[in-house]
């Protein structure tokens, strides 16, 4: 028992329902119709957005402010570089404000005794090069010293990069078993599928990052030879482990260290030791998915947070999201969507389409394809929508086409009731 079980009453005297969690967190990530965000730093809701499939954190920035146009949200990443691209939670490519660095990358790093999670699945290279990861990472790190006045374009290309950095640190026979067929896939060495494994662990060091993409392709380098021709944004001031802890809790509160680790894609004894740091600062509340914990501070915002939303027939109660929005990264997937079948329509392992809320609450998907210079967009409803929701949901399509560059083809709305 750990002791937030053993210190907390077992018996929450506060509970909280569906539609004021659902607004809470409406508000708090920035897609409330009555808390507009002011820029881009304060769309990202003081979370991260993931970046896979490339380009998806666009849309989910657009969907928060639709007025801001594509170029805009580049500059911040490429020019400005008030924005930051990194592997972070789940070792999935990440983008955040620059000066959250720290929360979002340092705070991650688990300590003496926490699995690794984000290089599982490197057991089978480290068995055949006969060494430990507490071998491999520091030679891996220091092959990453390269990256301080080099841009890699390609994934694969990094890996070979640094894998060839690598091989003159090993004696002979690792050497052998390092240039060796990689046992993870085709065209790969062992060597370069253990350095695949170990950049997880490099960026949230902060040792490498991704860089401005070439056509189609990433690119990559270290923070500070992004930053080599402006200063590098100062770090938030915040102690990192308690901020990661209370901006998940602001973000997806009410919440459990159990999807405080699903989220972030570490061990749960590492979740559990981050979630200590904020212990006196949690009150336990519960949900309709059970027994969770809250932020104080926020328990009056939860409280009032359902009249903030607007009336669910209304254009303004309507919001699309891209695959992979934060707001669909919440673990308690029943309160955005009771129906476990079209769960799995949503969440996927691979290719989700995009969702269509009503007030929080997932109402249909959607999906779109580029044709040439055009737009083709599909939306499934599973719940009726009255003219005004379905002309919403042209109106956004239309706005999405002029965003990215194109024109809307065509739509097709449909119901699957």
């Amino acid at each position: 028992m750990t002791k937030s079980e053993r210190s907390k009453p077992c018996s929450p005297s506060v509970e909280f329902d569906n539609e004021q969690i659902l607004a809470f967190r409406l508000q708090n990530m920035s897609l409330s119709a009555a808390f507009p965000p002011s820029g881009i730093e304060e769309a990202f809701g003081g979370w991260v957005m993931q970046n896979t499939p490339p380009g998806v954190w666009e849309t989910a920035l657009h969907t928060r402010m639709p007025s801001l146009p594509l170029p805009h949200i580049e500059d911040a990443l490429c020019l400005g570089k008030t924005l930051i691209q990194a592997w972070s939670l789940r070792g999935a490519p990440c983008i955040f404000p620059a000066s959250e660095r720290e929360i979002f990358l340092t705070a991650l790093l688990p300590e003496a005794g926490d699995e690794w999670i984000y290089t599982r699945g490197i057991s089978g290279a480290l068995d055949h090069l006969e060494m430990s990861q507490e071998e491999l990472l520091p030679l891996v790190e220091q092959a990453a010293l390269l990256l301080e006045d080099t841009v890699i374009t390609g994934k694969a290309a990094l890996d070979h990069a640094l894998a060839e950095q690598v091989a003159p640190l090993l004696s002979p026979d690792r050497r052998e078993r390092w240039y060796s067929p990689s046992i993870y896939g085709a065209n790969q060495t062992m060597g370069e599928a253990a350095v695949s494994f170990l950049l997880r662990p490099c960026a949230l060091k902060q040792l490498v990052v991704f860089g401005r993409k070439q056509k189609t392709s990433p690119t990559f380098t270290s923070l500070h030879n992004w930053y080599k021709d402006q200063p590098v944004p100062p770090s938030s001031p915040e102690d990192s482990i308690p901020a990661l802890v209370k901006r998940y809790l602001h973000c997806y509160g009410p919440a459990t260290p159990q999807m405080f680790a699903d989220t972030l894609g570490c061990s749960l004894r590492q979740a559990r030791r981050m979630w200590q740091t904020v212990f006196d600062l949690v009150i336990p509340v519960k949900t309709p998915c059970g027994n969770s914990y809250l932020l104080e501070q926020d328990r009056e915002t939860l409280t009032h947070a359902a009249g903030t939303l607007p009336a669910p027939d209304s254009p303004e109660a309507i919001r699309l999201l891209p695959p992979h929005d934060p707001y669909l990264d919440a673990r308690d997937r029943t309160l955005l969507l009771p129906d476990s079948t079209r769960q799995k329509e949503i969440w996927k392992i691979t290719g989700n389409p995009g969702a269509i809320l009503i007030n929080g609450q997932i109402a249909g998907m959607w999906k779109t394809r580029k044709v040439s210079s055009t737009l083709q967009a599909e939306a499934v409803l599973w719940t009726p929508f009255c003219a005004a929701g379905r002309q919403e949901i042209e109106n956004w399509f239309i706005r999405y086409a002029s965003f990215r560059g194109l024109k809307l083809q065509k739509t097709d709305i449909v119901e699957a009731l």
